[in-house]
Parts: structure tokens; sequence; C-alpha cells
């Protein structure tokens, strides 16, 4: 089973059932695309990051000096 995460959401037939699956492969297209800009702002030394708990989260993100 595959679970992504987009705009708030969880997208997997387990925690979304009532996600259209017409619509589906489009959000976990976008969880997927979240996922590896997330994983980029953790891992590349040149930037420092903040998430701010702001309604799904904001990400302030700024090049270190």
């Amino acid at each position: 089973m595959m679970t992504a995460f987009a705009r708030g959401m969880t997208i997997s037939t387990d925690s979304n059932p009532t996600l259209p699956s017409k619509v589906r492969p489009y959000w976990i297209e976008c969880g997927k695309a979240l996922d590896k800009f997330n994983k980029f702002c953790q891992e590349d030394p040149r930037i420092d990051t903040v998430l701010l708990p702001l309604y799904d989260g904001i990400s302030l993100i700024k090049w270190k000096d």
C-alpha cells in the first residue's frame, strides 16, 4: 500500500476511502513531489528550514550566510 501526504491529507485507500479513484493518482503524485522537496530541504547543507505551525504547516526556507 502506498501512502502519500499532500495538502493536509493522507492519500491511501485505508485512511481516505472517500477520495475518488479518478483524482487519487494526481494527489499521490503531489504527495511524492512534496516528499521529494522536503527531503531535499532536510538534506541540503546550504539552506535552513523551519516549519511554522500555521494551517497545514508553512515552511520558511532561507539560504545560509
